[in-house]
Protein backbone atom coordinates (compact mmCIF):
# COMPACT_ATOMS: atom_id res chain seq x y z
CA UNK A 1 0.00 0.00 0.00
CA UNK A 2 1.60 3.58 -0.98
CA UNK A 3 1.19 6.94 0.96
CA UNK A 4 -1.04 8.05 -1.52
CA UNK A 5 -3.64 4.93 -1.20
CA UNK A 6 -6.23 5.22 1.51
CA UNK A 7 -7.58 1.35 1.00
CA UNK A 8 -9.26 -0.55 -1.40
CA UNK A 9 -12.38 -2.37 -1.15
CA UNK A 10 -13.13 -5.78 -4.06
CA UNK A 11 -16.28 -4.38 -5.63
CA UNK A 12 -17.89 -6.67 -8.14
CA UNK A 13 -19.30 -4.75 -11.54
CA UNK A 14 -22.51 -4.62 -11.76
CA UNK A 15 -23.71 -6.37 -14.79
CA UNK A 16 -25.68 -4.68 -17.73
CA UNK A 17 -28.40 -7.63 -17.07
CA UNK A 18 -29.22 -6.95 -13.63
CA UNK A 19 -30.55 -3.80 -14.34
CA UNK A 20 -32.25 -5.05 -17.33
CA UNK A 21 -33.75 -7.44 -14.96
CA UNK A 22 -35.15 -4.93 -12.12
CA UNK A 23 -36.42 -2.67 -14.97
CA UNK A 24 -38.70 -5.60 -16.14
CA UNK A 25 -39.84 -6.50 -13.00
CA UNK A 26 -41.01 -2.64 -12.25
CA UNK A 27 -42.90 -3.15 -15.43
CA UNK A 28 -44.74 -6.17 -14.71
CA UNK A 29 -45.05 -5.15 -10.95
CA UNK A 30 -46.65 -1.93 -12.26
CA UNK A 31 -48.48 -3.91 -15.15
CA UNK A 32 -50.46 -6.20 -12.22
CA UNK A 33 -51.06 -3.19 -9.74
CA UNK A 34 -53.53 -1.65 -12.84
CA UNK A 35 -54.43 -5.40 -13.44
CA UNK A 36 -55.16 -6.64 -10.23
CA UNK A 37 -55.97 -3.70 -7.97
CA UNK A 38 -56.64 -3.88 -4.23
CA UNK A 39 -60.52 -3.59 -3.72
CA UNK A 40 -60.32 -3.37 -0.32
CA UNK A 41 -60.96 0.05 0.14
CA UNK A 42 -58.44 0.51 3.03
CA UNK A 43 -58.72 3.62 4.85
CA UNK A 44 -54.92 4.84 5.54
CA UNK A 45 -54.34 4.85 9.84
CA UNK A 46 -52.50 8.17 9.40
CA UNK A 47 -49.53 7.20 11.16
CA UNK A 48 -46.03 7.77 10.21
CA UNK A 49 -43.56 5.66 12.52
CA UNK A 50 -39.86 6.48 12.49
CA UNK A 51 -37.17 4.54 14.33
CA UNK A 52 -34.50 7.00 15.39
CA UNK A 53 -31.12 6.83 17.79
CA UNK A 54 -31.77 8.20 21.49
CA UNK A 55 -29.43 11.38 20.88
CA UNK A 56 -30.21 12.62 17.51
CA UNK A 57 -31.21 16.13 18.07
CA UNK A 58 -33.84 18.50 16.02
CA UNK A 59 -32.07 18.17 12.65
CA UNK A 60 -33.09 14.86 12.56
CA UNK A 61 -36.59 15.97 13.92
CA UNK A 62 -37.09 17.56 10.96
CA UNK A 63 -36.10 15.52 8.25
CA UNK A 64 -38.73 13.15 10.03
CA UNK A 65 -41.35 15.94 9.71
CA UNK A 66 -40.32 16.92 6.38
CA UNK A 67 -40.90 13.15 4.95
CA UNK A 68 -43.89 12.91 6.67
CA UNK A 69 -45.25 15.98 4.84
CA UNK A 70 -44.29 14.71 1.38
CA UNK A 71 -45.93 11.34 2.05
CA UNK A 72 -48.97 13.40 3.37
CA UNK A 73 -48.95 14.81 -0.05
CA UNK A 74 -48.50 11.67 -1.86
CA UNK A 75 -51.36 9.51 -0.04
CA UNK A 76 -53.46 13.24 0.87
CA UNK A 77 -54.06 12.07 4.13
CA UNK A 78 -52.84 13.30 7.07
CA UNK A 79 -50.27 11.51 9.32
CA UNK A 80 -49.44 11.45 12.58
CA UNK A 81 -45.35 10.87 13.46
CA UNK A 82 -44.68 9.08 15.82
CA UNK A 83 -40.79 8.63 16.70
CA UNK A 84 -39.25 5.80 19.04
CA UNK A 85 -35.87 4.63 19.95
CA UNK A 86 -36.19 1.40 22.06
CA UNK A 87 -37.02 -2.21 20.14
CA UNK A 88 -40.23 -2.53 21.97
CA UNK A 89 -41.85 0.64 21.43
CA UNK A 90 -41.27 0.33 18.07
CA UNK A 91 -42.60 -3.18 17.88
CA UNK A 92 -45.53 -2.36 20.00
CA UNK A 93 -46.59 0.54 17.99
CA UNK A 94 -46.16 -0.98 14.75
CA UNK A 95 -48.80 -3.67 15.93
CA UNK A 96 -50.91 -0.95 16.33
CA UNK A 97 -51.25 -0.46 12.77
CA UNK A 98 -49.32 2.18 10.96
CA UNK A 99 -48.99 2.94 7.09
CA UNK A 100 -45.66 4.15 7.09
CA UNK A 101 -42.58 3.15 8.95
CA UNK A 102 -38.99 4.09 8.29
CA UNK A 103 -36.38 2.23 9.88
CA UNK A 104 -32.73 0.38 9.80
CA UNK A 105 -32.50 -2.94 7.45
CA UNK A 106 -32.15 -5.05 10.59
CA UNK A 107 -35.20 -3.77 11.91
CA UNK A 108 -37.36 -4.14 8.78
CA UNK A 109 -36.32 -7.80 8.56
CA UNK A 110 -38.03 -8.40 11.81
CA UNK A 111 -41.32 -6.67 11.21
CA UNK A 112 -44.08 -9.07 10.26
CA UNK A 113 -43.15 -9.74 6.67
CA UNK A 114 -47.21 -10.43 6.42
CA UNK A 115 -48.07 -6.82 7.19
CA UNK A 116 -45.31 -4.32 5.59
CA UNK A 117 -43.66 -4.05 2.14
CA UNK A 118 -40.55 -1.98 1.16
CA UNK A 119 -40.92 1.11 -1.00
CA UNK A 120 -37.38 2.78 -0.81
CA UNK A 121 -33.99 2.77 0.48
CA UNK A 122 -31.44 5.17 1.04
CA UNK A 123 -29.38 7.00 -1.65
CA UNK A 124 -26.42 8.96 -0.89
CA UNK A 125 -24.81 11.54 -3.57
CA UNK A 126 -22.17 10.10 -6.44
CA UNK A 127 -19.68 8.24 -6.50
CA UNK A 128 -21.61 6.43 -3.06
CA UNK A 129 -24.76 6.25 -4.76
CA UNK A 130 -24.76 2.53 -4.10
CA UNK A 131 -25.66 0.78 -0.93
CA UNK A 132 -23.22 0.33 1.42
CA UNK A 133 -21.16 -2.52 3.03
CA UNK A 134 -20.14 -3.27 6.24
CA UNK A 135 -16.42 -3.08 6.95
CA UNK A 136 -14.21 -3.68 9.63
CA UNK A 137 -12.00 -1.34 10.71
CA UNK A 138 -8.83 -2.14 12.73
CA UNK A 139 -4.88 -1.30 13.70
CA UNK A 140 -2.68 -2.21 10.92
CA UNK A 141 -0.98 -4.50 13.39
CA UNK A 142 -4.09 -6.50 14.41
CA UNK A 143 -5.29 -7.02 10.61
CA UNK A 144 -4.90 -10.84 10.78
CA UNK A 145 -7.00 -10.72 13.05
CA UNK A 146 -10.73 -12.71 12.23
CA UNK A 147 -13.78 -12.14 14.32
CA UNK A 148 -12.20 -9.86 16.68
CA UNK A 149 -16.09 -10.13 18.42
CA UNK A 150 -15.34 -13.39 19.15
CA UNK A 151 -11.13 -13.02 20.21
CA UNK A 152 -10.93 -9.28 21.14
CA UNK A 153 -14.55 -8.66 22.29
CA UNK A 154 -13.83 -5.60 24.84
CA UNK A 155 -11.48 -4.26 22.42
CA UNK A 156 -14.59 -4.60 19.78
CA UNK A 157 -17.28 -2.11 18.92
CA UNK A 158 -20.28 -2.57 16.62
CA UNK A 159 -21.52 0.82 15.16
CA UNK A 160 -25.23 0.09 16.36
CA UNK A 161 -27.13 -2.73 17.34
CA UNK A 162 -30.23 -2.82 14.52
CA UNK A 163 -28.41 -2.19 11.33
CA UNK A 164 -27.02 -4.66 8.64
CA UNK A 165 -23.81 -2.76 7.89
CA UNK A 166 -23.01 -3.33 11.43
CA UNK A 167 -24.48 -6.40 12.69
CA UNK A 168 -25.15 -8.33 9.11
CA UNK A 169 -22.46 -10.85 9.10
CA UNK A 170 -22.02 -12.05 12.79
CA UNK A 171 -23.48 -15.52 14.07
CA UNK A 172 -26.72 -15.04 15.67
CA UNK A 173 -25.16 -17.77 17.88
CA UNK A 174 -22.37 -15.33 18.90
CA UNK A 175 -21.76 -14.06 22.14
CA UNK A 176 -21.88 -10.69 22.11
CA UNK A 177 -22.33 -9.24 25.72
CA UNK A 178 -18.83 -7.79 26.40
CA UNK A 179 -18.50 -6.02 23.07
CA UNK A 180 -19.72 -2.21 22.85
CA UNK A 181 -22.13 -0.55 20.38
CA UNK A 182 -22.52 2.71 19.30
CA UNK A 183 -25.83 5.02 19.99
CA UNK A 184 -27.04 5.80 16.43
CA UNK A 185 -28.29 3.18 13.47
CA UNK A 186 -28.19 5.88 11.20
CA UNK A 187 -24.04 7.82 12.23
CA UNK A 188 -21.51 5.48 13.21
CA UNK A 189 -19.00 8.56 13.66
CA UNK A 190 -19.60 8.54 17.50
CA UNK A 191 -18.23 4.99 17.20
CA UNK A 192 -14.94 5.48 15.23
CA UNK A 193 -14.08 8.75 17.19
CA UNK A 194 -14.07 6.05 20.37
CA UNK A 195 -11.67 4.24 17.63
CA UNK A 196 -9.34 6.47 17.05
CA UNK A 197 -9.18 7.74 20.61
CA UNK A 198 -7.74 4.65 21.49
CA UNK A 199 -10.86 3.00 23.20
CA UNK A 200 -11.28 0.29 20.67
CA UNK A 201 -8.98 -2.17 18.39
CA UNK A 202 -11.70 -3.42 15.92
CA UNK A 203 -14.89 -1.57 14.41
CA UNK A 204 -17.74 -2.41 12.64
CA UNK A 205 -19.31 0.09 11.11
CA UNK A 206 -20.99 1.40 8.10
CA UNK A 207 -18.77 2.04 4.69
CA UNK A 208 -19.17 5.34 4.11
CA UNK A 209 -18.65 6.50 7.66
CA UNK A 210 -15.39 4.84 7.52
CA UNK A 211 -14.81 6.73 4.44
CA UNK A 212 -15.03 10.29 5.49
CA UNK A 213 -12.61 9.43 8.87
CA UNK A 214 -10.10 8.54 6.09
CA UNK A 215 -10.48 11.40 3.41
CA UNK A 216 -10.49 13.82 6.43
CA UNK A 217 -7.38 12.38 7.70
CA UNK A 218 -9.11 11.67 11.09
CA UNK A 219 -7.84 7.97 10.46
CA UNK A 220 -4.43 7.32 9.38
CA UNK A 221 -4.13 4.75 6.44
CA UNK A 222 -0.64 3.92 7.91
CA UNK A 223 -2.00 2.46 11.22
CA UNK A 224 -5.82 1.59 9.91
CA UNK A 225 -6.63 -0.99 7.94
CA UNK A 226 -10.41 -2.02 6.44
CA UNK A 227 -11.97 -5.05 5.34
CA UNK A 228 -15.28 -5.81 3.99
CA UNK A 229 -17.58 -6.91 6.95
CA UNK A 230 -20.75 -7.43 4.84
CA UNK A 231 -22.25 -7.43 1.54
CA UNK A 232 -24.16 -4.05 0.23
CA UNK A 233 -27.15 -4.02 2.33
CA UNK A 234 -30.10 -1.56 1.76
CA UNK A 235 -29.66 0.48 5.42
CA UNK A 236 -32.15 3.47 6.02
CA UNK A 237 -35.35 1.94 4.41
CA UNK A 238 -39.32 3.06 4.25
CA UNK A 239 -41.77 0.34 4.14
CA UNK A 240 -45.61 0.63 3.58
CA UNK A 241 -48.95 -1.16 5.37
CA UNK A 242 -49.35 -4.09 2.57
CA UNK A 243 -52.97 -3.28 3.07
CA UNK A 244 -52.13 -0.30 1.10
CA UNK A 245 -53.47 -1.51 -2.67
CA UNK A 246 -50.24 -2.20 -4.80
CA UNK A 247 -50.24 0.50 -7.40
CA UNK A 248 -50.81 3.10 -4.59
CA UNK A 249 -47.33 1.95 -3.17
CA UNK A 250 -45.83 1.78 -6.22
CA UNK A 251 -46.76 5.27 -7.32
CA UNK A 252 -45.32 6.73 -4.17
CA UNK A 253 -42.09 4.30 -4.30
CA UNK A 254 -41.45 6.34 -7.84
CA UNK A 255 -42.30 9.69 -6.43
CA UNK A 256 -39.90 8.69 -3.84
CA UNK A 257 -37.21 7.95 -6.37
CA UNK A 258 -37.15 11.02 -8.21
CA UNK A 259 -36.72 13.48 -5.21
CA UNK A 260 -33.43 15.13 -5.17
CA UNK A 261 -32.01 13.65 -8.96
CA UNK A 262 -31.06 16.34 -11.44
CA UNK A 263 -32.54 16.65 -14.94
CA UNK A 264 -35.22 14.27 -13.84
CA UNK A 265 -38.51 15.39 -13.41
CA UNK A 266 -39.46 15.44 -9.17
CA UNK A 267 -42.13 17.93 -9.45
CA UNK A 268 -44.79 14.92 -9.25
CA UNK A 269 -47.99 16.77 -9.43
CA UNK A 270 -49.65 15.59 -6.32
CA UNK A 271 -46.29 16.65 -4.30
CA UNK A 272 -46.23 20.34 -2.58
CA UNK A 273 -43.16 21.60 -4.42
CA UNK A 274 -42.00 23.58 -0.75
CA UNK A 275 -42.29 20.02 0.48
CA UNK A 276 -40.30 18.33 -1.71
CA UNK A 277 -37.88 20.81 -1.30
CA UNK A 278 -37.58 21.40 2.46
CA UNK A 279 -37.15 17.84 2.54
CA UNK A 280 -34.21 17.47 0.03
CA UNK A 281 -32.27 20.06 2.46
CA UNK A 282 -32.95 18.18 5.13
CA UNK A 283 -31.80 14.69 4.00
CA UNK A 284 -28.08 15.43 5.33
CA UNK A 285 -29.25 15.21 8.86
CA UNK A 286 -28.72 10.97 7.98
CA UNK A 287 -26.26 11.48 4.96
CA UNK A 288 -28.71 10.85 2.14
CA UNK A 289 -29.77 12.87 -1.08
CA UNK A 290 -32.50 10.68 -1.88
CA UNK A 291 -34.20 7.49 -2.65
CA UNK A 292 -34.03 4.72 -4.83
CA UNK A 293 -36.45 2.23 -5.81
CA UNK A 294 -36.21 -1.00 -3.43
CA UNK A 295 -38.11 -3.98 -5.13
CA UNK A 296 -39.46 -6.94 -3.19
CA UNK A 297 -37.81 -9.42 -4.64
CA UNK A 298 -34.53 -7.92 -3.87
CA UNK A 299 -35.19 -7.66 -0.34
CA UNK A 300 -35.97 -10.91 0.31
CA UNK A 301 -32.93 -12.16 -0.94
CA UNK A 302 -31.75 -9.39 2.04
CA UNK A 303 -34.36 -11.66 4.03
CA UNK A 304 -32.94 -15.06 3.00
CA UNK A 305 -29.50 -13.57 3.41
CA UNK A 306 -29.48 -12.44 6.64
CA UNK A 307 -32.81 -12.58 8.79
CA UNK A 308 -32.30 -15.60 11.52
CA UNK A 309 -28.45 -16.04 11.10
CA UNK A 310 -27.62 -12.03 13.39
CA UNK A 311 -28.25 -11.19 16.42
CA UNK A 312 -31.02 -8.53 15.90
CA UNK A 313 -30.51 -6.28 19.02
CA UNK A 314 -26.83 -7.02 19.89
CA UNK A 315 -27.00 -7.05 23.33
Amino acid sequence: MTDNTIYQHDRKKSLPWVTLIAALLVLVLAFAAVLFPDSGGYNLQGVFLVFDGPHSGPERQELFESICSVLEDASGQSMNLVVVNKTSEFFKEAQKGVDFVLCPDGLALQLAQDDFGLLVCGRRKLPDNLRPRGVVVSRADMSEVKQPWMNHARRTVFGDSLSLVSLGSVNSQADLSLCSFGPDPYDHRPVLHALRLGAFDFACVRQWDADSFFRSGLLDPKEWIVKDHTDPVPDLVVMASRKIPLVERLKWADSLALLGRSGENSEDPSLKSQNIHHLIEQLGAVGLTGFNILLEPDFELVRRKFSGDWPPEGK
